[in-house]
């Protein structure tokens, strides 16, 4: 049983800690969009074209890899993103 309960536990504490990043989020007039997925693949939109990248969470920052620099994002909350020259991305539903 305890053995059991520990499993449970550190199941949880895993879960907890992974603060999975996926969704789309989107600046404030809809210019730009990232587009997230649990697989570390990122589509970006802009203006209707897009550009599939890779990101790698660590802890709150997020970065995205692209072949000319790559972006980096703060997660502020849940719904959140801070980015380059003080860009914000919230989640949309």
């Amino acid at each position: 049983m305890a053995r059991l309960l520990s499993v449970l536990v550190v199941a949880l504490l895993l879960t907890a800690c992974s603060r999975s990043l996926s969704g789309t989020y989107t600046d404030e007039v809809g210019f730009m969009s990232f587009t997230f997925e649990r697989d570390g693949r990122v589509v970006q939109s802009t203006l209707g074209l897009e550009v599939e990248m890779r990101y790698q969470r660590d802890g709150d920052r997020i970065v995205i890899e692209n072949g000319m620099g790559d972006f980096v994002f703060t997660r502020v909350d849940a719904d959140t993103l801070e980015g380059p020259l003080g860009m914000r991305l919230r989640r949309k539903e």
